[in-house]
């Protein structure tokens, strides 16, 4: 015979399990109503392109009427150039703007969400408002071999300018290698080009007399004037300077509609 405390145990469990199967068993009804008509929380939403300004009052509309009607909760418009002819509504204009507006109002009506890239094309952070100084930079540079001992006074070679802008940033100066050294996939390590280097890769090392150690590397900080003019006193030896600077790299936003393009914005500041 089972001891009276153990039927208490046992019978508590049972009366358990079936109030456990009774909650269940309500909420399936509930379960199956939200698969068939889910909440507005549930919604998906849609990317929305916009085709170089080929936007209507009138297809606005239909269009955010057909997606309320399948379900749709909310749209992300983005406005790109893939080819298609000039539409009416140039990006970013006065006819556009009153164009989104319809947009908001029309969503609201329905019950419809709506974001927008930050710009036109897929990049999301780029137009014509990004000035050169706040695009995305490039370091670049000359090199000016001399022969010392003697006084340098003379314009440092201007590196190559994008968009018409460009900063200095140093001129080093150091002592010139013998013969010239190559470095093992240096143009993808300088990000010259698009390149994977696994963790493991390993590179042959440059031969030392083609090295230059970095206490030989020489600052010339405050002796380039705002014209390129450089005043040192070169000691004697064959030496290389470097007048380094940053310039855009004339990157754009795209695919997008010309109103809306112009650089991107430099996303390292």
């Amino acid at each position: 015979m089972m001891k009276p405390n153990l039927k208490a145990i046992l019978l508590s469990s049972l009366l358990l399990s079936l109030a456990c199967l009774s909650q269940a068993a309500d909420r399936f009804p509930t379960l199956e109503r939200g698969f068939a008509q889910p909440p507005a929380s549930a919604r998906p939403w849609v990317y929305w392109f916009w085709l170089n300004g080929n936007i209507t009052s009138n297809g606005i509309t239909a269009d955010l009427e057909a997606m309320q009607r399948v379900g749709v909760g909310g749209v992300l418009i983005m406005e790109v150039d893939q080819g298609a002819p000039k539409g009416p509504a140039a990006f970013g204009q006065p006819g556009w703007r009153e164009l989104f507006k319809h947009v908001t109002g029309e969503a609201r009506r329905l019950g419809l969400e709506v974001n927008m890239n930050n710009d036109a094309g897929w990049c999301g952070s780029g137009g014509p408002w990004i000035t050169p100084d706040l695009a995305m930079q490039k370091v670049v540079w000359t090199e000016t071999n001399v022969q010392g001992p003697m006084h340098f006074s003379a314009t440092l070679a201007q590196p190559k300018a994008v968009a018409n802008f460009y900063q200095d940033i140093v001129v080093l100066a150091f002592p010139t290698p013998e013969g010239k050294a190559s470095i093992d996939g240096i143009q993808g390590k300088a990000a010259f080009t698009p390149t994977f280097i696994p963790p493991q890769a390993s590179f042959a090392s440059v031969p030392a007399e083609q090295a230059v150690a970095r206490n030989r590397v020489t600052a010339l900080q405050g002796r380039l004037d705002a014209t390129g003019r450089l005043d040192w006193d070169v000691p004697a030896g064959k030496w290389t300077l470097l007048r380094l600077g940053h310039t855009p790299t004339g990157k754009d936003n795209h695919p997008a509609p010309e109103p809306g393009r112009g650089l991107e914005c430099d996303k390292l500041s």
